[in-house]
């Protein structure tokens, strides 16, 4: 059996310095929710850890942050936050879902940077992937129904929009900031934007290069590149 924790108000739950932190049951709480592991073996949701009507905060010290296949991460009218302060990627291979109202943002110090293959979506607030080492490789998709979706990379390997890769703003703001490495958007990936302003800023010296779909309706388009070339 699978255990469910279900509760009403601020919790929050501290893994020390032994192994890491592993949900394969529930984690259900109304109010702010806080998860911090400071084990070696990092974190790993398999399930769900759903939270309503306030914060829902992953915190890590050490290893890798992991959204497995089967799992996600959810809230209802809050915030969600992962802060990987550890030397680990932080990789969504399941879902991060915000409903409602509310930003998610992941903010990751990790060498191997951020890899999202599952699904980051957003109903009305703000998307923030701020990344300081490694590089930002998505393959699955970060969709916002109404607002901002800002993605900032220092880390050496860039930002890489694979071929099945799509990042799509229906109602907002695009911002791409890339200062390490190049910007690659390759055949067959997509970035979208509607209703407002898509920018890609690189200062990287691998410049960057558009193999696939940019596309924004209703809005401008700024492409700005430094220190190396642009292909398209």
């Amino acid at each position: 059996l699978l255990a469910t924790i279900d509760s009403v108000g601020n919790a929050k739950f501290e893994n020390g310095n032994n192994s890491g932190v592993v949900i394969n049951g529930k984690v259900l709480n109304n109010g702010n929710l806080n998860l911090k592991n400071n084990g070696s073996e990092g974190v790993v949701v398999n399930s769900i850890i759903e939270n309503t009507n306030g914060t829902l905060k992953l915190d890590n010290t050490k290893g890798n942050v992991t959204i497995a296949q089967t799992g996600t991460l959810q809230n209802s009218n809050g915030n969600i936050e992962i802060n990987n302060a550890g030397e680990g990627k932080v990789s969504v291979i399941g879902k991060i879902k915000n409903l409602i109202k509310g930003d998610t943002k992941i903010n990751s110090q990790g060498a191997s940077g951020v890899e999202i293959i599952g699904v980051i979506s957003s109903t009305n607030g703000s998307v923030d992937i701020i990344n300081k080492k490694g590089g930002v490789k998505v393959s699955g998709s970060v969709e916002n129904a109404k607002g901002k979706i800002s993605l900032k990379n220092d880390g050496a390997d860039g930002v890489r929009l694979t071929s099945t890769g799509k990042i799509d703003n229906k109602n907002g703001l695009t911002e791409i900031t890339n200062t390490n490495g190049a910007v690659i958007i390759e055949k067959n990936a997509k970035l979208l934007n509607n209703n407002g302003t898509l920018t890609v800023t690189n200062s990287g010296n691998g410049g960057i290069n558009i193999a696939g779909l940019v596309n924004n309706k209703n809005g401008k388009t700024h492409v700005n590149n430094k220190n190396a070339g642009l292909t398209i």
